[in-house]
């Protein structure tokens, strides 16, 4: 049985060859993997680094945090739209910050006086690793 790791190496060889939105649909189509989760894999990185859920969510300086996926070359509203489609449909900016910068600073605040975390508009391409909070009115 094949450990996380090579799971994980396996499934990222096989992402980097998905260019478009159609490949990754077609991608999915064939390779549900019901088997393994995106849970699964979350606490499996935890129990690596010997960290609790607990512990994990008790340090984040957010209320509540959510990852989505999205493709690359998505703009930020269609991305907003992945939350729901009525951020999507009232998008006014994206406040971007890079997951380094905000790991590095300790707290969006101490981002934002760094002048670190930045307004982007409807024609912004979403980058890897940006943490995002949308402005929008519905």
């Amino acid at each position: 049985m094949k450990n996380n790791a090579d799971k994980t190496s396996e499934l990222l060889a096989s992402l980097s060859t998905i260019h478009s939105k159609e490949d990754f649909e077609a991608y999915l189509n064939t390779h549900t993997q019901t088997e393994f989760s995106f849970s699964q894999y979350y606490n499996s990185i935890l129990h690596c680094k010997n960290i609790s859920l607990a512990e994990a969510v008790k340090n984040s300086t957010l209320e509540r945090h959510y990852a989505y996926q999205i493709v690359n070359g998505t703009k930020a509203p269609q991305a907003a739209g992945k939350i729901h489609s009525d951020i999507e449909k009232g998008f006014i900016r994206a406040e971007i910050v890079s997951f380094d910068d905000l790991q590095a600073c300790g707290s969006q605040n101490a981002a934002k006086e760094k002048g670190l975390v930045r307004s982007e508009g409807k024609e912004y391409v979403m980058q890897d690793g940006d943490i995002v909070l949308f402005r929008f009115n519905v």
